[in-house]
């Protein structure tokens, strides 16, 4: 059960004689940390460096990329039509959507052609062999 805190802070300004307040509101949940919930989506072995491929995660479509050796994964979903990006082509961390050739880096979702265009992007660990991505 969440209680919640409301807290005065003072915060100096760059001259010491002036102070300004602020409230904030601080949910604080006891019993349980906020984790990520990660899900097994591949072996290590099903991806060598520079492939790609989709998985789901949940219900979740998701582009898993091998980046050397790291893996990575971002939405499936191209923002330009709908592209399934776990089928395009990877050069190095970006990959190209295999519909239209729209261009999203895959370590960070940003379009390194149009810096505000982004697809999610996820967390990925490896656990021994398991790739495991988090979408939530």
């Amino acid at each position: 059960m969440p209680i919640f805190l409301n807290i005065k802070l003072a915060v100096m300004q760059s001259r010491p004689t002036k102070t300004f307040k602020y409230s904030a509101v601080i949910a604080v949940f006891w019993g349980a940390a906020v984790m990520p919930n990660f899900t097994r989506v591949a072996n290590v072995s099903d991806l060598n460096p520079g492939e790609n491929k989709v998985v789901n995660v949940n219900g979740t479509e998701v582009a898993l990329f091998n980046v050397e050796g790291e893996f990575f994964a971002i939405s499936n979903t191209c923002l330009h039509r709908g592209g399934p990006l776990g089928e395009g082509m990877l050069d190095g961390d970006v990959v190209t959507c295999p519909w239209h050739g729209w261009k999203f880096n895959v370590k960070t979702g940003v379009s390194p052609v149009m810096p505000t265009a982004k697809v999610p992007a996820y967390q990925v660990k490896v656990e021994g062999n398991d790739v495991m991505v988090a979408v939530d």
